[in-house]
């Protein structure tokens, strides 16, 4: 960073030089000769920096591909974050309501899919229930509430929690 300073600030200052000598040289035939010595030391300014090799571009490339690891790792914790986010959502909501059809669920456990568009589907969602003996009207309520596509499996909570 140092060096691109180092390189603006030049810049800036051989500006300055050229527009200073300009307004003091005497006539307009020496103005070509002039803007020519003075374009070859302004790129010969800017260019040292990368001829003396006080710029290595390979720790930009490592920095790069750090950061680029690292968002993709974030994207992935957050990814992350957000499903099972929308597992918990779906298990209280069906929890609340199986507890309106007088049903008492012990666990939940819902497994979903996010697409690359955005679209959130159910794989599965699985109950435990201290009584399997309504396991066909569970299911028949749940895929009533929550769509016949939906695998619902139930299970017998094992009652250690």
């Amino acid at each position: 960073m140092d060096t691109f300073k180092m390189v603006i600030v030049s810049a800036g200052f051989i500006a300055v030089v050229i527009s200073f000598t300009e307004s003091l040289y005497p006539s307009e035939k020496y103005s070509r000769q002039l803007k020519y010595i003075f374009s070859l030391i302004m790129i010969l300014t800017i260019a040292e920096p990368f001829i003396s090799e006080d710029i290595e571009f390979i720790e930009t490339v490592g920095s790069i591909e750090t950061a680029s690891a690292q968002l993709a790792e974030e994207s992935e914790n957050v990814f992350a974050y957000f499903k099972t986010s929308v597992e918990n959502n779906i298990n209280t909501e069906l929890f609340r309501f199986l507890e309106e059809n007088h049903i008492t669920a012990e666990e939940i456990k819902t497994s979903i899919n996010i697409s690359d568009s955005g679209s959130i589907s159910i794989n599965e969602i699985e109950i435990a229930v201290k009584n399997t003996a309504w396991e066909g009207e569970i299911i028949a309520l749940i895929q009533k509430h929550m769509g016949k596509e939906i695998s619902v499996k139930i299970k017998e909570s094992s009652g250690y929690e």
